[in-house]
Order: structure tokens, then C-alpha cells, then sequence
């Protein structure tokens, strides 16, 4: 069954859940649910859940709480406080203010054209001991490679960060 919510940058959709420490869950399955969602704002709640497959696209969404991915579809041009990433969904031009978390995926990850908008923000990786990590082309708040470097922690030499915006 198909997740959709449809706004526009004029007239965006808020999603604020009724109990502030619930989880909002967004589909079921990773290879049946597609999710689509565009200006859509989750306020509030303690974890906002994505499941969807690879035809699944988040664009101009706005998450004030953390949010937590199991996908492989494609989430550009979104706000970001906190991103868990459970799947290898594309994330592409979105704005991430605190640390971007890959959790347990041996699957390629790809990060690119992104701004890191909090000093010492950066990517972490949890219980992951292969694949590879295309994290390149993003704004780290630095020109600094050791400094970028520093903000890749736990599987640092699977991360291709290079090369990097300047701006």
C-alpha cells in the first residue's frame, strides 16, 4: 500500500504526532510500500520512520526530530536535524544539522552535495564492517581533509569524501 503526502512549498503539510515521545511510522515493508512525500513537515515525536522501496522519494521535507530511514529510494533537497539510516537511500542536497548515522548496512550509501550546517557534524557508522560510502561532494563546514576526516567516525576508511565543496 502506498504512502503519499503531497504539499507544496506554498502550502506545505505539517505532521505533528498527538503523543510527543511516539514513534510515527510511514509504511511496512521495504519491497512492497512506496512512500512519497514532498513539503511535508514533521514537527515533534521521537522518531519519524520511513519504509519504502526503491521507487520511494522524500524531497523538500522538513524534520524536526529525528528521522530514520529504511529505504533505498531517493530523499533530496530535505532539512534535517537527525538522520539514521537504516537502508542505502540516495540523500542528495539536503541540509543535515546534527550527525548523519548508517546503521548495520553492508549496501552502498550515497551522501552527496550536502551541507553538514553544525561545526563537527558529521557521518557515523554503527556495526558496519563492509561496503562502501559515496560521500562526496558535501559542505563539511571546512576545507580542512583532517578535520573532514575527524567528522567520519567508526568506518572512516569505507568513506569516499573526496572530493569536497569549498563553499
Amino acid at each position: 500500500c502506498p504512502v503519499t503526502a503531497n504539499g507544496t512549498s506554498s502550502n506545505p503539510i505539517k505532521l505533528t504526532p498527538a503523543n510527543s515521545d511516539k514513534t510515527v511510522t510511514f509504511g511496512k515493508n521495504t519491497a512492497t510500500t512506496t512512500t512519497i512525500l514532498n513539503y511535508v513537515t514533521f514537527e515533534y515525536g521521537s522518531t519519524i520512520l520511513m519504509y519504502g522501496n526503491s521507487n520511494s522519494k522524500i524531497t523538500n521535507c522538513t524534520f524536526t526530530t529525528n528521522a530514520q530511514f529504511v529505504t533505498n529510494g531517493e530523499v533530496k533537497n530535505c532539512n534535517f536535524q537527525k538522520i539514521w539510516n537504516n537502508g542505502a537511500a540516495k540523500i542528495s542536497y539536503c541540509n543535515i544539522s546534527d550527525i548523519f548515522r548508517a546503521y548495520n548496512s553492508n549496501t552502498p550509501y550515497n551522501i552527496n552535495y550536502c551541507n553538514f550546517t553544525l561545526i563537527g557534524s558529521g557521518i557515523k557508522f554503527e556495526q558496519m564492517t563492509s561496503g562502501n560510502v559515496d560521500a562526496t561532494n558535501n559542505w563539511w563546514g571546512t576545507t580542512n581533509s583532517t578535520t573532514i576526516q575527524s567528522y567520519i567516525r567508526d568506518a572512516g576508511s569505507l568513506v569516499n569524501y573526496s572530493p569536497y565543496a569549498t563553499s
